[in-house]
């Protein structure tokens, strides 16, 4: 029947948005002023007098014209505006004056009724958090309504009810918010409570940024102590101390990849990788999250590691002796190179404290054979060695029966006379199954299947355990051999009891076969005895 596969992604997938803003970042990549969001795109020009802003503007929107024809990219010319003073762009105002909130957004809270349930909660904490940059202490005037989202709170009226008004009043004299300016110093602001952890860019230093404590809001979640002890630079992850830090400073600047890496990344990426280096398109599927801070390579808040401090990085993850997967999600957390996850695997497969500790592979459940419903229809032929003579063991599969003969040889020439003999008085089976021993696989045995038209199966070497059936009827001749030696009697009188022992909720044996079971019965009161 074959597979059948998609050719275009399916409407209504989960992943479908995050693809979809990869592959438009990635189609408009290199075009300036030029902002994506899902499917609206964002055209702005810059330049120090209007005028110029303009025809800057203009020029970035010839070059999104031609970049969409060449890629292929349809636009609405319903939805096109053309040097609009102020826009609305995903849930917020953009004018020359600074970037204000989108009176839609705000008469959906305003407008929003008392919370009746947990899920009516979320949704005004939802819209409220979109809008945080404009308000001031939002996790503190959050914080009674809050509650209600948590197991066992009910609503008090005085608290909840001033909390509203609290919002939607600084809701409606939310200020203007100035552009970052790129060209004034900065300075990050930092603060804690017992509701989350903040931190704020600005550009002044005189007084402190209410932006601040709006972003105590973003982490409301965890705890103080939790959010402190979360560390972003690399210098705390793991076993990368700063010692550590410096030496792959050291090595980064001379090894030869990672330099040329780090040129690609501070010069701009190409759109397509032929016109780099070999050694860099490995790194190409995660250009975006590249970047290169104090001579060190990251990977989003993992350090690439250069080549030579490979295996001493790779020894300090598999310290403990953890296993693959762990010691890959140990790595997924503070190093990274091309390759890692294969590295480890290699490493760790050849680790010798874990290949002698390691737990051994169950082994696969085995498949039963299918059970004949007529007598002598299947059958199991193997040798059997007793006391420097050699014997023939067939079974029936379906009666258990077993037939011993003994041979002068183990040729198959022997073999074959004896099995004539035992399928002349039972019948030609449908299947007989053996092993590979010369003997079973010789030609000559070939051409006896052939014309006394019975299959011929043979199992896999050295799994004498795929015919079970036969191996246990050795075991138990061999015992009863072994015992009636022991015991100073005789093997085919052990031999002929067996046969008639019925095994338990079933019939004997020889209680199956089609000839009359007394015939094959000894009585020690028979006068023929």
């Amino acid at each position: 029947m074959g597979r059948y596969k998609w050719k275009r992604m399916p409407f209504g997938i989960s992943p479908a948005p995050e693809v979809f803003q990869r592959r438009f970042n990635q189609a408009l990549e290199g075009l300036n002023y030029i902002y994506v969001i899902a499917d609206d795109i964002l055209v702005t020009g810059g330049g120090s007098t209007l005028e110029e802003a303009r025809t800057n503007h203009d020029q970035n929107l010839l070059a999104l014209l031609k970049r969409c024809r060449d890629k292929g990219i349809k636009l609405n010319k319903e939805k096109f505006r053309l040097r609009e003073q102020q826009v609305t762009y995903m849930g917020h105002i953009l004018t020359e004056n600074g970037l204000k909130p989108d009176p839609e957004k705000v008469n959906a809270i305003l407008q929003m009724p008392k919370p009746e349930n947990v899920e009516s909660v979320r949704r005004l904490l939802g819209i409220a958090n979109y809008l945080s940059r404009y308000l001031p202490k939002l996790a503190d005037t959050c914080e009674p309504v809050r509650e209600l989202s948590r197991p066992n709170n009910a609503w008090e009226s005085d608290k909840q009810e001033r909390a509203l008004r609290e919002i939607k009043q600084a809701l409606i004299t939310a200020p203007v918010l100035r552009y970052f300016d790129t060209t004034k110093p900065t300075l990050m602001e930092c603060d804690a409570s017992s509701l989350g952890l903040g931190a704020a860019k600005i550009r002044s230093q005189k007084s402190r940024s209410s932006r601040v404590e709006n972003g105590l809001e973003i982490l409301k979640t965890q705890s103080t102590f939790e959010k402190k002890l979360e560390q972003i630079a690399a210098v705390d992850c793991y076993f990368i101390t700063t010692s550590k830090l410096q030496e792959i400073q050291r090595e980064t600047a001379v090894d030869d990849t990672l330099q040329a890496l780090q040129n690609v990344i501070l010069n701009g990426w190409p759109e397509d990788k032929k016109s780099l280096k070999p050694c860099v398109h490995l790194y190409f599927p995660f250009r975006d999250e590249l970047v290169v801070e104090d001579g060190v390579v990251y990977g989003g808040n993992r350090c690439i590691i250069p080549l030579s401090l490979r295996r001493f990085t790779l020894g300090r993850i598999h310290q403990a002796h953890i296993e693959i997967g762990g010691c890959v999600r140990r790595a997924r957390d503070s190093v990274f190179w091309s390759g890692i996850n294969g590295a480890i695997a290699d490493y760790v497969g050849k680790c010798e404290v874990c290949r002698t500790y390691e737990r051994r592979q169950p082994q696969e459940t085995l498949l039963y054979h299918e059970i004949p419903k007529l007598l002598w229809a299947k059958v199991g032929i193997d040798l059997m060695s007793f006391h420097e003579r050699n014997y023939l063991i067939v079974v029936d599969y379906f009666s258990r029966f077993i037939e011993v003969d003994p041979l002068i040889d183990t040729t198959s020439k022997t073999v074959i006379s004896k099995l004539k003999a035992q399928f002349a008085r039972h019948g030609i089976p449908q299947r007989v199954v053996t092993d590979t021993d010369p003997q079973f696989f010789a030609s000559e045995f070939q051409q006896f299947a052939k014309k006394w038209e019975f299959d011929h199966i043979t199992t896999s070497p050295y799994h004498s355990q795929s015919n079970g059936k036969v191996e246990s009827a050795v075991k138990i001749c061999k015992h009863l051999m072994v015992k009636a030696l022991e015991a100073r009697e005789d093997p085919w009188m052990a031999l002929l009891d067996q046969r008639n022992t019925p095994p338990q909720g079933t019939t004997s044996p020889n209680g199956l076969l089609p000839m009359k079971p007394d015939l094959l019965k000894w009585s020690r009161g028979s006068p023929n005895n």
